[in-house]
């Protein structure tokens, strides 16, 4: 049956059209990223003649990124990115700026006539808005601009042409001015190959912002970040036979590690036992982690610690795909809360 046969039959037989039409219409409203990117790409055939085309359709196609980039990150960490994103332009030598209103990131800029500069422009201004903002007047600038430098670099990885000019003109220029950034990108590059970036580190952070978003700005709290990132760096870059601390204990982050890291650890009381430890000595979180075969193993233990009382899981116990030596590999990373101390 070629196209005009099937629209004519679905003309003579309309009844036939409306569960598409509704599937259609619900798909839609569950997505409208994709009707940004949609609204994109037709606003493109009119870019050439009309500079307010040409506006739109950049625009449209920088929202449905981001936008699409948010519900990915979300689905890793739920709320990561709590707000989606809206751009306004203004004239062209104005500086972006941007603000939060009804749940999203307004962004004003002017239009650039580079097409990377712009994607640059937006995606920083927006994570520098929507990334646990709650936390960051606690930061130093080193530190904050990292984390915004490792997720702005997530983001153009798709785009390399943005993500060459992002290196050139905002990495590069800032890590020569102050070298520490380049040290704490280091580190997160190494922690987001495990996957841990999303599903731990700016997890940590996020539930730390919300104890501390009314109070005042407390350079303890950067030392504890600091102190989190050095712990998490340790441990994706030790050696399989090194040992090193898996459990963290600051004032605001009290967290441990249970690492199922060697095929043969097919005994799992002495990790039900070291997570009980750590559970009595105060931890708010725990996190189960593994990759390669290890995963199965992780997949067993969380089963049984799903049925003790005073935890819960926030995660479902499903694998993600990380790049390890070299081959690409399925990892588990899965968080619990502590409820009560009592088992």
């Amino acid at each position: 049956m070629n196209l005009l046969n099937l629209l004519s039959y679905f003309v003579q037989n309309p009844w036939l059209g409306y569960p598409i039409f509704i599937a259609v219409i619900v798909y839609l409203l569950l997505n409208p990223e994709k009707v940004e990117k949609w609204g994109s790409l037709f606003l493109k055939l009119f870019a050439y003649v009309s500079v307010r085309a040409e506006k739109r359709h950049i625009g449209l196609d920088i929202q449905s990124t981001v936008n699409l980039f948010q519900k990915q990150i979300n689905r890793e960490v739920e709320g990561l990115l709590p707000y989606g994103i809206k751009i306004e332009w203004v004239g062209e030598d104005v500086t972006p700026e941007s603000f939060l209103a009804e749940g999203k990131v307004i962004i004003r800029l002017g239009h650039h006539k580079n097409r990377d500069e712009n994607v640059i422009r937006v995606i920083s201004e927006y994570i520098a808005q929507a990334l646990v903002p709650e936390i960051k007047h606690h930061l130093c600038e080193e530190i904050r601009r990292a984390i915004d430098f490792t997720l702005v670099r997530k983001v153009l990885n798709k785009i390399p042409s943005a993500l060459n000019r992002f290196y050139e003109t905002r990495y590069k220029p800032e890590v020569e001015e102050k070298p520490v950034i380049e040290e704490f990108c280091k580190m997160l590059e190494e922690i987001d190959r495990a996957g841990w970036f999303t599903r731990i580190f700016l997890r940590e952070l996020k539930e730390a912002g919300i104890e501390l978003k009314d109070r005042f700005p407390d350079e303890n709290v950067n030392e504890e970040v600091v102190g989190f990132l050095r712990f998490l760096h340790r441990i994706v870059t030790k050696r399989q036979d090194e040992s090193v601390p898996l459990l963290f204990l600051g004032k605001l982050i009290k967290t441990s590690i249970a690492l199922i890291a060697r095929p043969e650890a097919v005994d799992l009381e002495p990790h039900k036992k070291r997570i009980r430890d750590n559970v009595l000595r105060g931890v708010r979180s725990f996190y189960l982690a593994a990759r390669g075969t290890n995963v199965e193993l992780v997949k067993f233990l969380a089963n049984g610690i799903d049925n003790w009382e005073g935890v819960r899981r926030l995660d479902e116990i499903k694998p993600y795909k990380i790049n390890f030596g070299g081959r690409k590999m399925n990892a588990i990373c899965i968080r619990y809360i502590t409820i009560s101390y009592g088992f």
